[in-house]
């Protein structure tokens, strides 16, 4: 985050960035990786923002009431989160452990219509239709895995698509 304050670029953590996609610690320590907006384990990723005025969009496993979302937390160039995004397209085992997210999400980030997509959000087309008509100027989300998603949604919009990825291991305790 350091370096792309100083080059001046934005980060984008991919999905399930603060525990990694590991669906089974999700089962077997929920109450542990659950994390909320208020959340006092965001403090470095909200300083960083906050010293860099860099917006961050942190991939989390977040509470909805009794439920939980796998959900963008997107904090703002001074460090506050400015909004949440749950994954709407829920697939395989997540269904077993995740509420879908409902709506749409467009953050503006320094005057790009950033549309939120997770995923699996990135294959259906009709996601894409419902970004665009809150207004995004450009689709900037994750890029669908599969070539004819791809052309489905940025041909007709002239979007751009952007698919980060996980490299490493999760930074977690296995306990």
């Amino acid at each position: 985050m350091d370096e792309a304050a100083r080059r001046g670029g934005r980060v984008v953590f991919p999905e399930l960035s603060l525990t990694g996609y590991e669906l089974d610690l999700v089962t077997s320590a929920r109450d542990r990786v659950a994390t909320a907006v208020a959340d006092a384990r965001l403090a470095p990723v909200r300083r960083a923002c906050a010293m860099g005025g860099v917006v961050v969009v942190v991939r989390a496993v977040v509470p909805g009431g009794s439920d939980l979302r796998l959900a963008s937390l997107v904090s703002g160039g001074d460090g506050e989160i400015v909004t949440t995004f749950a994954k709407k397209h829920l697939h395989g085992r997540e269904l077993e452990l995740f509420r879908a997210g409902e709506g749409t999400t467009v953050v503006d980030v320094d005057g790009w219509a950033l549309g939120m997509v997770i995923c699996q959000d990135a294959a259906i087309p009709e996601h894409a239709e419902e970004v665009f008509a809150a207004d995004a100027g450009r689709l900037r989300g994750e890029r669908a895995r599969r070539r004819g998603h791809r052309a489905a949604q940025g041909r007709p919009h002239a979007g751009t698509f952007l698919q980060p990825r996980p490299v490493g291991r999760a930074l977690h305790p296995r306990r």
